[in-house]
């Protein structure tokens, strides 16, 4: 594997802001998540959660940058974006606690109207970045995308699939950016297949593969419609022992 980028953790001014509780509550997550942050060699992780009713936001840390996700009830397309004053005191507060410039906060509406459209592209700009989860390297976007390429909540359960996999095979069907696959591998997997019906997402699991120094050789990746796949797979294996 290629080592780890070296990275730095912003540091923050201790204190209280009387007039915002959403700044009060992202400076209490982000001091206790910086510590474990250094200790696991993560520089990508969620900040803030929906936690205070009036902030229906999810913001989350990207090696300096943020991306805010504005939960939008909206019945109809033009009131997806966040209110004004609700995208004023986010950015507020990111400023007041990590003194972070603006044009480094990306914004994104989930809605239930919306999320059938989450893997079409959002935009074209290509600015693409390396990120860094207990040590392991990934490429994600702020701007093309709905999703960025990696889902931070799914953390945990690709640590805890990564030790399962140390030794195994590992097959990951609906593979998106192959992250899974490539935690596994990482961590000793002595072969993976990965399989999403999406080539921008296949070829991006690929780029994620070698950004780690991970053969593609010992790590499969199928373009594929995953049910079909496992059809084909199952006929093979009949015909095999049949034969």
């Amino acid at each position: 594997m290629n080592p780890t980028p070296p990275f730095i953790l912003p540091t923050i001014v201790d204190g209280e802001d009387k007039s915002s509780l959403l700044t009060n509550r992202i400076r209490k997550n982000y001091r206790h998540i910086r510590k474990w942050a250094k200790r696991t060699q993560t520089n990508c992780f969620r900040i803030y959660d929906k936690e205070i009713h009036q902030y229906p936001l999810a913001i989350d840390f990207y090696d300096g940058r943020f991306c805010v996700h504005y939960f939008s009830k909206a019945a109809n397309d033009n009131d997806y974006d966040p209110p004004k004053e609700l995208k004023e005191a986010t950015i507020h507060a990111l400023k007041t606690i990590f003194n972070v410039e603006e044009e480094l906060i990306f914004w994104r509406t989930r809605s239930k109207r919306k999320e059938t459209r989450q893997y079409e592209r959002q935009g074209n700009a290509k600015e693409f970045f390396s990120i860094v989860e207990f040590g392991v390297q990934f490429k994600v976007n702020l701007i093309d995308y709905l999703d960025t390429g990696l889902f931070l909540d799914h953390r945990e359960t690709r640590k805890m699939v990564a030790q399962a996999s140390i030794n195994k095979k590992l097959l990951n069907l609906f593979a998106y950016t192959c992250s899974f696959s490539v935690h596994a591998a990482a961590s000793g997997a002595i072969f993976t297949k990965s399989v999403d019906m999406s080539n921008t997402y296949t070829e991006w699991g690929k780029d994620n593969f070698r950004l780690n120094s991970l053969s593609l050789q010992n790590n499969e990746v199928i373009r594929a419609d995953c049910l079909k796949f496992l059809d084909d797979e199952i006929k093979k294996t009949y015909n095999t022992m049949s034969s």
